[in-house]
């Protein structure tokens, strides 16, 4: 059976960084990981597709810079470092004490904002075969 890539906005509560990471991956998929700026651009596409529903909200994606010792981002889906970003400017804030830990797209700038992981926000959840990198550019379904 193959695999169809997809996003899908959580807008049915706003949670924390760490509940929208379990609840994406309750139903199969995680919290947005984004590797390029196509990538990037599918995800925006698909927000303001929905922008009539969500208006300028703040979304939760996959990468925080908690990881043990290293405090560089990285997406949790996969391990692997962020090489890509779309940092606003005077961003990342996050620090060595795990303050702004996690990563939020604002969809008034469409850029990438470092948030407590507290915080409670909507979130974009990514179907987890996106991840074997086969299909990376590909359209993106809902």
């Amino acid at each position: 059976m193959d695999c169809e890539p997809y996003f899908s906005l959580a807008g049915f509560a706003k949670v924390s960084w760490l509940e929208a990471n379990h609840i994406c991956n309750q139903v199969g998929s995680v919290l947005a990981t984004v590797r390029n700026k196509e990538h990037h651009q599918l995800m925006l596409d698909y927000v303001f597709r929905n922008e009539k529903y969500f208006g300028n909200m703040t979304f939760w994606l996959g990468a925080t810079n908690l990881v043990y010792r290293s405090y560089s981002w990285t997406w949790l889906s996969t391990g692997i470092p962020v090489t890509y970003a779309q940092w606003a400017k005077r961003e990342p804030k996050s620090n060595r004490r795990g303050q702004d830990a996690c990563l939020i797209l604002d969809s008034g700038d469409h850029m990438w904002h470092s948030a407590n992981c507290s915080e409670k926000n909507f979130f974009i959840c990514e179907n987890i075969c996106m991840l074997d990198y086969s299909g990376l550019d590909k359209k993106v379904y809902i």
